[in-house]
């Protein structure tokens, strides 16, 4: 068997030097498709059945009678066969899977830098909006990432805080241009107009699972830490960490830009 390559082996139980079912276990390590076909007599019915648990094809009871011996093998040799049809077709089936996952990720990957893209993009068109502001996204968006890098934030942590900076603003969107662009001081319901862009913004974007985690940030990126913020008035702990740390961020670019 080392030397040269056998379909089916037909082997006795009792052998000198090694038995028939020590035999089975090693031809079955080294040559898993070789069919094996034991031998018992009459009395040693219970031992061929053993071996038949332990990988033996059948068994086949002595006085031999070729019918039969050819018969066991026949039934053998198709079952090998289909075996190694199966094994071929799961190995086949493996690689298939390998490569349509790698198409798969790549796809994904693509999406995602899609989804950036459009994200930077839009973000660029809400700044656009309020030219007092122009810039003011991308700056915020470095800011905050800058600050969370330091806090040891992972990417996944990086990528959800990105998309919320980007964002922030998206609710200026529904704020009338006469609010918005208005170059003094707002009155008191001006000023309830142009809180309710955090909302306004929660809402068009709450719905979209990617940002779930930017959404909660857009709502809360106003909250302030002694609970005079808004639009609910949370404070420390319970205002995202997120919203708290892009909140230094948009204080920072606030104080540092020509912007009423």
């Amino acid at each position: 068997m080392n030397r040269e390559h056998f379909d089916a082996v037909i082997s006795d139980l009792h052998m000198p030097g090694i038995n028939g079912l020590k035999l089975l276990t090693e031809v079955h390590q080294l040559h898993p498709h070789i069919a094996f076909l034991v031998v018992t007599g009459v009395d040693e019915v219970d031992v061929g059945v053993q071996g038949m648990r332990s990988g033996a094809d059948d068994y086949l009871v002595k006085p031999l009678r070729e019918s039969a011996v050819i018969a066991s093998l026949d039934i053998a040799l198709h079952q090998r066969k289909l075996e190694l049809q199966i094994e071929e077709y799961r190995l086949h089936l493996e690689e298939m899977v390998e490569q349509r996952t790698g198409q798969l990720q790549k796809a994904l990957k693509q999406i995602e830098h899609s989804y950036e893209d459009t994200l930077q993009a839009l973000g660029a068109a809400i700044d656009l909006r309020d030219n007092e502001t122009a810039g003011h996204s991308q700056r915020v968006c470095r800011y905050s990432l800058e600050i969370a890098h330091a806090m040891g934030w992972t990417d996944k942590q990086l990528q959800s805080l990105a998309r919320g900076a980007y964002l922030h603003e998206i609710g200026k969107l529904g704020i009338p241009d006469g609010v918005l662009l208005k170059p003094g001081p707002l009155t008191m319901d001006e000023r309830k107009l142009m809180q309710q862009h955090v909302q306004i913004g929660f809402d068009l974007v709450k719905g979209i699972p990617f940002l779930a985690d930017a959404a909660e940030m857009i709502l809360m990126h106003h909250e302030k830490y002694g609970g005079a913020g808004y639009p609910q008035g949370l404070k420390e702990e319970e205002i995202l960490l997120g919203a708290r740390i892009f909140a230094v961020a948009d204080a920072l670019d606030a104080i540092t830009s020509d912007r009423p």
